[in-house]
């Protein structure tokens, strides 16, 4: 999908990870999608959700820039065991039904979208969800390469295959998709062709979790039903029940419930052997199955290099396309609270010119009364009256109109110019 490279925020002063998209176009219509999908991004404010930065097109390659994320490793490829498994459902669960709750489906959610870090023993303390919408509008692009269409069919809903709509239950999907890849070490589906691959999403039933706890395999089929109005009502369901599970296939001395809650399991476990079986003339084919692996499998692919973001980390590359050396990060999105204070100085700004503008409209209606009375305007009551409301009304208006103007700068200068 694109390199990802090491930078230096010159104006920030800090380091930040960019991603160059491998596919480049300048189509308006693509263009304006990628924009919109990354300010799509921006929007979303969770600790287990990728921050973006800043995004571009230069030369009809785009990019966008993301905080960086420094010892993180992709599980893609690992058989991950339970325990860990639960820990990093857990998080992502909470950060996918926020995207939801905002309106937003990621649409691409799979192994290789996941960042996970770990502490210094091994147990994870951090994970954090890629990508939302920004490669799905790219892969769209280039529906002529085989490994594209195949990185997202290994992960696509029913629903989908057959010309249904993203929704929170096809991310859902996604999801059961890649847990069932944690636990096995293989995709849910394997098939020579993209056909056959679509085929058996829409039709084929999965193969049972071979070795895993009974309860386990009931929890993820059920996130894996063909019919999305079966599966869980939320991710975060999906996550309770893949817990309940866990814990009821566990000894009660190995771990309890505050230790879930806080992250404070240290699972032990062992490298698996083992590897999954080729597919063969086109035929979905049962994977020989692993041996379960704790923690290790995760230090396994920090120790190998497989850092989720390209090679950033201990072999970070600073060698960006000279035309992106000029790079000044800034906020893609207007803060929330600058949006309400922005609103709201408006709104007064506007009230304030109002009751400026009854005042003087008062103000000249009594004066021409005092004038046809005959009477000295300058002592009469309601004209003083309304001259003071008047002045009032004059250094109110100032007062707001200064700092709805300043807001109104803030939020010129947060607001992405491409």
């Amino acid at each position: 999908m694109g390199q990802v490279f090491l930078v230096e925020n010159d104006r920030l002063q800090r380091l930040e990870a960019m991603k160059l998209m491998a596919v480049g176009s300048t189509d308006a219509q693509f263009l304006r999608r990628f924009a919109t999908e990354a300010r799509t991004a921006a929007g979303l404010d969770h600790p287990g959700i990728i921050t973006v930065y800043d995004y571009g097109v230069t030369r009809g390659v785009p990019w966008y820039t993301m905080r960086y994320i420094p010892d993180a490793v992709s599980l893609d490829g690992s058989v991950v065991e339970p325990r860990d498994v639960m820990n990093v459902l857990g998080e992502l669960s909470e950060a996918i039904d926020y995207a939801h709750s905002m309106g937003v489906v990621h649409r691409d959610i799979k192994p290789a979208n996941i960042a996970v870090s770990t502490a210094t023993d091994g147990s994870i303390a951090r994970v954090t969800l890629l990508d939302f919408g920004i490669s799905r509008v790219l892969d769209e692009t280039r529906m002529t390469s085989a490994d594209a269409v195949v990185g997202s069919a290994a992960y696509l809903a029913p629903e989908l295959v057959q010309g249904g709509q993203p929704s929170a239950a096809s991310d859902q999907y996604a999801l059961a998709c890649t847990v069932y890849q944690y636990l096995s070490g293989a995709p849910l589906f394997r098939a020579d062709s993209v056909a056959a691959l679509l085929y058996a999403q829409a039709h084929a039933d999965p193969r049972p979790l071979t070795g895993a706890a009974g309860p386990l395999d009931t929890v993820v089929r059920r996130a894996l039903s063909k019919d999305p109005t079966h599966r869980y009502e939320t991710c975060t369901a999906f996550s309770d029940a893949f817990a309940g599970a866990v814990l009821a296939s566990q000894a009660p001395t190995e771990f309890n419930y505050a230790q879930v809650a806080r992250g404070a399991i240290t699972p032990e476990g062992a490298a698996g052997t083992g590897a999954p079986s080729a597919a063969a003339d086109g035929q979905l084919e049962p994977a020989k199955q692993p041996a379960a692996v704790g923690s290790s499998a995760i230090q396994d692919a920090w120790r190998s290099g497989s850092n989720i973001i390209g090679g950033i980390g201990r072999s970070a590359s600073r060698n960006v396309e000279r035309d992106l050396r000029d790079f000044r990060s800034r906020a893609v999105r207007v803060p929330e609270r600058l949006w309400w204070r922005f609103t709201l100085l408006l709104v007064a700004t506007c009230l304030s010119m109002w009751g400026l503008v009854a005042a003087v409209l008062f103000g000249a209606d009594a004066y021409g009364q005092a004038v046809e009375a005959g009477r000295r305007w300058w002592l009469d009551t309601e004209v003083v009256l309304q001259g003071i409301a008047a002045l009032v009304g004059v250094i109110v208006l100032a007062f707001f109109a200064t700092r709805f103007l300043r807001a109104a700068r803030e939020v010129r200068s947060n607001w992405k110019r491409d």
